[in-house]
């Protein structure tokens, strides 16, 4: 896929295939295209190139924008979009009497999708007597009442507080495994994406730049971008990374490769203590943050570089206190040196 807004490219030769039943997860900075890419997909956004294909017939490509109304799909908005004027029971059979359904059957869906997202008795209540949460609720009975082959949601949890976004993040999960309704999900949370999605799409600057099973995205990111931007990573380049660890180049990379530490895989240990097996690194405490179940610190390696290390470890260590780091070679992954 290829979309242009006067001369800046925002999608830039997107390939994505999901799977029917499939979460996926668009994740990204602001700005890289994952709201372009939903809204091409709900048909708001006409391609200027490729083809969005819905079990094989064609939705969209360069001259042809099949209505938003007639794709099947279901979309919740950022902000729900629900209309203020109507109860809850005429937001959610809105799409319904699109369609024009008889009122028995709009009233039984309407019963069906409400028990779903847990909002029976709400009928006849109006958007602003309801909750963040329960605002979010309705706007997915809503795109879920026509029973739509797919849907879209873009950030539905942005705008709650932490502890609600929090106990939706699990809710909203175990409510479309239910389902098995595939669901395409916008977001630029790491932690919400890894959480939800069984598949990953990762974009930057209007290109895929990785995509595939989260967890295999994390472990094997592909790119300094990928590295840095799902989790937290140290990123050392190739000079760098030859002076601290031995054997990078012997496996099958180019020896100037950058590589990627993810601080869990560091050892951080007390200068007296001892310890056998994998690259043993001197340092010194520069920073640290208590995160309640582990510490987080910023070390600084005793050596001409000036190269600070993130690490998280459950030991408290104190700021200026001299340390080892142990780091195994198979943690030490390296990245592609064109990116």
């Amino acid at each position: 896929m290829h979309k242009n807004y006067g001369q800046k490219s925002v999608l830039k030769n997107v390939t994505v295939e999901i799977e029917k039943g499939q979460f996926t997860a668009l994740l990204g900075p602001s700005g890289c295209g994952k709201t372009t890419l939903l809204n091409a997909i709900a048909g708001l956004v006409e391609l200027d190139a490729g083809i969005i294909s819905l079990d094989g017939e064609i939705l969209s490509q360069r001259g042809f924008t099949k209505p938003p109304e007639k794709r099947n799909i279901g979309f919740v908005f950022q902000d729900f979009a629900l209309w203020p004027h109507m109860t809850v029971f005429d937001n959610v059979a809105f799409g319904l009497r699109m369609k024009k359904m008889s009122k028995s059957v709009i009233a039984d869906r309407i019963h069906e999708v409400l028990d779903i997202v847990h909002m029976k008795g709400y009928e006849k209540m109006y958007p602003h007597q309801l909750s963040g949460g329960q605002k979010q609720r309705i706007a997915i009975a809503r795109a879920l009442a026509p029973q739509p082959a797919v849907l879209l949601m873009d950030e539905p949890l942005s705008s709650l507080d932490a502890k609600l976004r929090e106990e939706m993040k699990w809710e909203l999960l175990n409510m479309l495994q239910t389902i098995g309704i595939t669901t395409i999900y916008v977001t630029h949370d790491q932690a919400e994406a890894m959480t939800m999605a069984d598949h990953l799409v990762l974009l930057n600057d209007g290109r895929l730049e990785q995509q595939g099973i989260p967890s295999q995205v994390y472990h094997s990111p592909n790119s300094v971008f990928s590295a840095t931007f799902l989790g937290a990573s140290n990123v050392l380049e190739g000079i760098t990374a030859k002076k601290l660890f031995s054997g990078i180049a012997n496996d099958g990379h180019n020896e100037d490769s950058a590589v990627v530490i993810r601080p869990q895989h560091i050892r951080m240990m007390r200068k007296d203590e001892r310890f056998i097996g994998g690259n043993c690194i001197l340092g010194k405490v520069n920073q640290r943050a208590f995160h309640g179940s582990m510490w987080q610190y910023k070390i600084n390696l005793e050596s001409t570089m000036p190269v600070t290390l993130e690490v998280w470890a459950q030991s408290s260590f104190f700021v200026g206190e001299e340390v080892k780091l142990y780091i195994e070679q198979k943690y030490v992954l390296p990245l592609c040196p064109s990116v």
